[in-house]
């Protein structure tokens, strides 16, 4: 409820590393029924996600996969969660349908609340070859506030690479900002999709709704 966890630490002391997945392909999920994730921290005050390599998830069905992800979207008291020095990639799904979501680093977070994410690389997201061309945003590298949230998530010193050319249906963007506000400084948003007609669309930043500054 209103008292979230305090202080939890994913990592160890000294900024040792963490492997979330294999070395080899589809290691986590695959099968597995609702959405994928590599790291999940709900309501948690103070966490920090530090050292981090996920890696080969893979989400079946309409299932959404994501990398990291922070839910501090229930009311409460935060101190500001810190997510740095994480490796995600090799996110996948194999679904047809534009209501699958690949996602490597989202963050969401209550009104007031803030959470920062920095030094982070994000590469190797696929989604599955979307059936029909959408302008839903399918694909993200990092993400703020995807639901209704009206929190900030700060970005520094983030490197996200996109390249959907194998699934250009799908509608992508290194930087996706749902809601809330988000800062974003010093990152290098990269989306290589080659240029298309129609509806979908690739971007390094895209707002559908709340602010970005830098």
């Amino acid at each position: 409820g209103l008292f979230p966890d305090q202080g939890t630490m994913v990592g160890t002391a000294g900024n040792g590393g963490v492997m979330i997945g294999a070395a080899s392909a589809n290691d986590i999920g695959n099968g597995s029924a609702g959405t994928i994730y590599g790291i999940r921290c709900e309501r948690q005050s103070g966490v920090t996600i530090t050292g981090a390599s996920v890696r080969n998830l893979t989400a079946t069905s309409n299932n959404s996969v994501i990398g990291i992800w922070l839910d501090n979207s229930g009311t409460g008291t935060y101190t500001t969660p810190v997510i740095a020095g994480n490796q995600v990639y090799s996110l996948s799904s194999t679904s047809t349908s534009a209501s699958q979501r690949v996602y490597g680093i989202r963050a969401d977070n209550a009104s007031l609340a803030t959470a920062t994410v920095y030094n982070n690389d994000v590469y190797g997201l696929t989604p599955g070859a979307v059936a029909s061309p959408t302008s839903t945003v399918v694909v993200a590298g990092l993400v703020a506030n995807a639901g209704t949230n009206a929190g900030t998530v700060d970005f520094s010193f983030n490197s996200v690479r996109i390249d959907q050319t194998t699934s250009a249906n799908a509608t992508s963007t290194a930087l996706y900002v749902g809601g809330g506000s988000a800062t974003s400084r010093d990152n290098v948003l990269a989306n290589t999709t080659q240029g298309q007609s129609g509806v979908p669309a690739h971007y390094a930043a895209y707002v559908s709704t709340g602010t970005i500054t830098s």
